[in-house]
């Protein structure tokens, strides 16, 4: 099994389960962080880097949702005493119907506001920002409850306008450039580095990427 599928494995397996603690979750998202710092990440196609940033993103919000449980002191079902956990209701009793958790609800999207979507994290992860804010826009007119897309929207925003771009976020002709620029610097040859770091701040600017940190 390669790098990316052992990857693909782990996330699927921690999002099936019920809870995850917060060590897991943290050595799961440092995993795959090192992964996107690798030159592997640069041979996967669009699709698998996409996977990877949404799992990325996923586990981030996991893990400031426990992190904030934590500090607001909510218990956990596992800390709960048995007398306090509600039983499951079974059959048709009304009476016991307060008593169950209800399933999760199956939200269906607007057919418009997908396809939009699509069209928006295309554009998103090849590092054009500034046209991908403007379809989030568009999804988020027709969902505005959407986080995916708020979200995606959000991080676009602050990348134009900060310049603070994580390697995970960089285009990959500019990632790569980045890379490379990096090796060279390691091994002493500066002239490399800098001529592949101003490449990749090229491909950024010809993508309306104006500041780079």
């Amino acid at each position: 099994m390669n790098p990316f599928d052992s990857l693909e494995s782990q996330i699927e397996n921690l999002r099936q389960q019920d809870s995850s603690g917060l060590v897991e979750i943290r050595n799961l998202l440092l995993e795959i962080e090192e992964f996107i710092d690798s030159e592997d990440y640069q041979t996967l196609a669009p699709a698998q880097r996409a996977r990877l940033q949404d799992a990325r993103t996923e586990l981030i919000a996991r893990m400031d949702d426990q992190s904030g449980s934590a500090q607001a002191g909510e218990p956990s079902i596992s800390d709960t005493p048995d007398s306090l956990v509600p039983p499951v209701s079974s059959g048709n009793d009304p009476s016991a119907g307060s008593a169950t958790l209800p399933p999760e609800a199956v939200h269906e999207h607007n057919p418009v506001a997908e396809q939009q979507i699509e069209v928006a994290e295309k554009l998103f992860y090849s590092g054009r920002y500034a046209e991908a804010i403007q379809i989030f826009d568009r999804v988020l007119q027709l969902e505005p409850n959407w986080e995916r897309a708020r979200q995606h929207r959000t991080e676009a925003e602050n990348y134009l306008r900060t310049g603070y771009i994580p390697v995970v976020a960089l285009p990959a002709d500019a990632a790569s450039a980045f890379g490379k620029a990096q090796s060279a610097a390691r091994v002493g040859r500066f002239a490399d580095a800098l001529a592949l770091l101003e490449k990749a701040q090229a491909l950024l600017r010809d993508l309306g990427i104006q500041r780079w940190q």
